[in-house]
């Protein structure tokens, strides 16, 4: 049974889209709030704190030919810095997406209900001890790791509100 519950909080973590009705910013997290939609709003209200808390940026020219922090091969190009949140158009309408190193798009959306657990060796992490021995080729490399404790908040990072509303 535990071991279902485990795959059932994997699989919940690897989902990559969420409709999300309401966020509210603490410490450069967003945590999800039901009551605005209960008393009836039902606005995007997710699109709307990420847009009051985030100046729209505009593409530059050429900017996916430089990391975010405007390096290129070695050479660095202060105008063409694209940290920050950017629109494009998608087959449901606008969509916005974050590029760099941004750190006000981290979303709690739970909490762990039993101390979590995976196998491994530092480097690399497995969700069974039979998947980590038959990856790392030697049952000493698969150490029992605690990774969260009960009551510990599960975060998820937005990349993208797609066009029809919902969350990458």
């Amino acid at each position: 049974m535990k071991k279902v519950k485990r795959i059932l909080i994997l699989a919940l973590i690897l989902v990559v889209t969420l409709n999300i009705n309401y966020l509210k910013m603490i410490d450069k997290r967003i945590i999800v709030e039901s009551s605005e939609y209960k008393a009836g709003n039902t606005d995007n209200l997710v699109l709307n704190k990420i847009l009051s808390d985030n100046q729209l940026k505009t593409e530059i020219p050429h900017m996916f030919n430089y990391a975010s922090n405007g390096n290129q091969a070695g050479l660095e190009n202060p105008d063409y810095i694209t940290k920050g949140l950017y629109n494009n158009i998608d087959e449901d309408g606008t969509t916005y997406y974050y590029r760099g190193d941004i750190d006000n798009n981290n979303i709690i959306f739970g909490a762990y209900e039993e101390d979590y657990y995976v196998y491994g060796n530092g480097r690399s992490f497995y969700q069974s001890k039979e998947s980590c021995v038959l990856s790392e080729g030697r049952a000493d490399y698969c150490d029992l790791v605690k990774v969260n404790l009960a009551g510990d908040k599960m975060y998820w990072k937005i990349v993208r509100v797609n066009g029809d509303g919902s969350l990458r």
